[in-house]
């Protein structure tokens, strides 16, 4: 038996289909030229499988090479609008800015809501990479649409932006600078089974709940690659989630033994690349009925009391404590008499790891956050990176501050007077990717490392 037959139809739709969903490469436009690429279809109902029809999915390969019922508009033209070469019956829409395609006029179309006003067929929508302000009337009249790919680097949403969207099944917004998000952003949204917030910079996905709201049952949330250091106390109480739930790589340190209130029918928890050194006992006792796997991954735990943290978990199927630090356990997993997989590898010593890793390295690129300078471990890597940097003339340390307020926080006398200097890049400077270009190129083995280099500290 696997938690993925329990997840119900739509389940086993998001396993074979979430490549094609998900995946959005760059599709190809004029060489430095920007323009907006618009890809429409226009499917007959009888052209569509059922599970298309309940989630419907578009491959790159249809993207790049158009087929029947499906075309593809270029649109460099900044003063005007590119809405009367679309078909009124379009289904299938995806609008990709490209080379930083910013027509003020199609921008604010989009924003006032003109999509769901005059395309009322939509049930795909995807919108990359297009400089917009995401207002409470962007989706509206948008009745049919079932997935929404929004791929913009927008820092707020506000909280009725998707009251209209009656029947989203899948929601995707990755890569942007929102902080908050909350149940209550997908009150009207009844049918929602996917939600998917990868890569923002949230740190919270808490909200109180200051009306009646019609919760949809997820089957799978994914907030991987965010910025949440602690899981505190009923985080995730308002989130009624039945599957699958992702929380990694998020530099998460300490979990809270009442996380995962309102979690009593999750299938599989994944905590898998973060910086949790101990888990409290009883910490999964809510999910007891439920959970068949828990994914820990590439942390940092050291001890594991089996009864204790797993004690009561009947149905547990698959424990992956892999490239952990785990040097003892207490119990036997005897407890466990549905377990099938189990992996608790035992890694090598973190303080070993990262002085290996900084000495077989050209180059250690710091990434500085609030995170970072919280955690021990990045403190002991930068001073390891210095030190060996200071003794050798062929090692080189990069900073990149990720957050502003990093400049603002009470550093040790060694980092300020590095930042100080000047010797940094900020990520949010317009030429932060050309400067980082420069640097990578610098310190290739093509190219002769420049001692003069104003960003290299060596």
């Amino acid at each position: 038996m696997s938690f993925i037959l329990d997840c119900g139809i739509l389940g086993i739709i998001q396993i074979l289909s979430s490549a094609s969903v998900i995946a959005i490469g760059k599709p190809p436009g004029g060489p430095g030229i920007p323009e907006l690429l618009i890809f429409q279809c226009e499917y007959p109902i009888w052209y569509r499988s059922f599970i298309d029809r309940l989630m419907p999915t578009i491959d790159d390969e249809t993207k790049y090479e158009p087929q029947e019922f499906c075309s593809t508009i270029h649109w460099p033209d900044m003063n005007s609008t590119p809405w009367s070469q679309m078909s009124q019956r379009v289904d299938i829409l995806q609008l990709t800015g490209i080379t930083g395609y910013n027509n003020q006029f199609v921008l604010n179309d989009i924003e006032v809501g003109f999509l769901g006003r005059n395309f009322t067929n939509i049930i795909y929508l995807s919108i990359y990479n297009l400089p917009l302000k995401v207002t409470k009337n962007m989706f509206e009249g948008l009745n049919r649409l079932k997935v929404l790919d929004f791929i913009v680097k927008v820092d707020v949403f506000p909280v009725d932006t998707f009251s209209g969207l009656s029947q989203l099944v899948y929601f995707r917004f990755q890569d942007s600078l929102i902080h908050e998000i909350s149940v209550a952003h997908f009150c009207n949204n009844s049918q929602l089974a996917f939600v998917q917030l990868r890569r923002n910079l949230l740190k919270t996905v808490n909200g109180k709940l200051l009306q009646s709201c019609s919760r949809s049952t997820l089957n799978s949330l994914d907030l991987g690659g965010n910025n949440f250091s602690t899981l505190t106390a009923g985080m995730f109480k308002d989130y009624n989630v039945n599957g699958v739930l992702e929380i990694s790589n998020c530099s998460i340190s300490g979990i809270q033994s009442d996380v995962f209130i309102g979690l009593e029918n999750l299938l599989a928890l994944d905590l898998s690349y973060n910086l949790i050194t101990e888990i409290p006992n009883g910490t999964f006792s809510r999910m007891n009925n439920s959970i068949q796997g828990i994914f820990m991954s590439n942390n940092f735990v050291s001890m594991i009391n089996i009864e204790g943290i797993f004690g009561g978990l009947e149905n547990i199927i698959n424990l992956d404590f892999s490239s952990n630090q785990i040097n003892s356990t207490v119990g036997s997993f005897e407890i466990l008499p549905n377990l099938f997989e189990i992996d608790f590898q035992v890694g090598d010593d973190i303080a070993d790891a990262i002085l290996k890793g900084i000495k077989e390295s050209a180059v250690t690129i710091i990434l500085l956050t609030d995170s970072f300078l919280k955690s021990r471990w990045g403190r002991f890597e930068f001073r390891q990176a210095h030190h060996h940097m200071m003794f050798s003339s062929h090692q080189k340390l990069v900073i990149i501050i990720l957050e502003k307020s990093v400049l603002s926080q009470k550093l040790d006398l060694t980092l300020k007077s590095i930042l100080y200097t000047k010797k940094y890049l900020q990520s949010w400077d317009n030429l932060f990717k050309e400067k980082l270009l420069h640097l990578v190129d610098s310190v290739s083995e093509h190219s002769e490392t420049r001692e003069d280099d104003a960003l290299l500290i060596s």
